[in-house]
């Protein structure tokens, strides 16, 4: 009787063991980190351009895009696309490919509005619409990158004669 239940012992053993062989390896395909992807991240304010709330208010609804390249001053390829949510607030996830040394954050201004200002702690501003990340990105501050809007110009009534 004890030599029987030796046999299932080891044949319970020789199954785990043929189960875990056969399994997929972590290593061959390891699980992304929850938080592996980058993200560049900031606000868009209207009103006095470097000046926050309360002074300017929070831009809502407002276009950003991302863009990639592998040169310095130029757009690339589109790579993301958001709106800013009722604090202004937008994000825009890096894709894992394609790679791109140089990432660009562009500000699509609201028709008959004006862009007027521009920062970023990571980032460059090169002009009011435009935040460019030069290589390397890792080690980088990827918040922080706002833009300031003016609302269209009221209209100034004119003097009949």
């Amino acid at each position: 009787m004890a030599r029987f239940k030796d046999a299932r012992v080891w044949a319970s053993v020789l199954c785990l063991a043929l189960l875990l062989a056969l399994a997929p390896q972590s290593a061959a395909h390891p699980l992304p980190a929850a938080n592996s992807l980058l993200a560049l991240s900031g606000r868009v304010f209207e009103g006095t351009p470097y000046l926050e709330p309360p002074e300017s208010v929070a831009a809502y609804d407002v276009r950003v895009k991302l863009f990639g390249s592998n040169t310095s001053g130029y757009l690339g390829e589109e790579l993301a696309v958001t709106t800013t949510n009722e604090s202004g607030w937008y994000e825009l996830t890096i894709p894992e490919t394609p790679s791109k040394e140089y990432y660009h954050i562009w500000l699509v201004v609201p028709r008959f509005y004006t862009a007027a200002g521009c920062s970023s702690v990571g980032g460059e501003c090169q002009n009011n619409t435009w935040i460019q990340y030069d290589p390397p990105i890792s080690g980088k501050t990827l918040t922080g990158n706002k833009f300031w809007i003016l609302p269209p110009a009221t209209a100034t009534p004119v003097a009949s004669a």
